[in-house]
């Protein structure tokens, strides 16, 4: 199921993850928040040992529902690989 956003300004419409992106703000100039609080599946004893990429993706697919595994970790390694580009 996908998770929601809703404007800070008014909680009646909801978009996607991807819409919300895309969109920036909400037409009512509020800013986009998730209805709820995704509950992250992954105890702390296993969140230590994971990679910064391991646990980028643990919690970005809990609020980012709409897009596919290789979508985010395609995402996640070009943000990581990104701050070690010297050009």
């Amino acid at each position: 199921m996908n998770l929601l956003y809703k404007s800070t300004r008014n909680a009646e419409k909801t978009v996607t993850a991807s819409e919300a992106i895309l969109k920036g703000l909400a037409d009512d100039g509020g800013l986009f928040v998730p209805v709820t609080i995704a509950k992250l599946n992954v105890d702390m004893g296993t969140l230590k040992e994971m990679s910064y990429q391991e646990t980028a993706y643990a919690v970005m697919k809990q609020f980012f529902t709409d897009f596919t595994e290789e979508e985010l970790k395609s995402c996640i390694t070009k943000a990581y690989d990104s701050k070690f580009d010297t050009e």
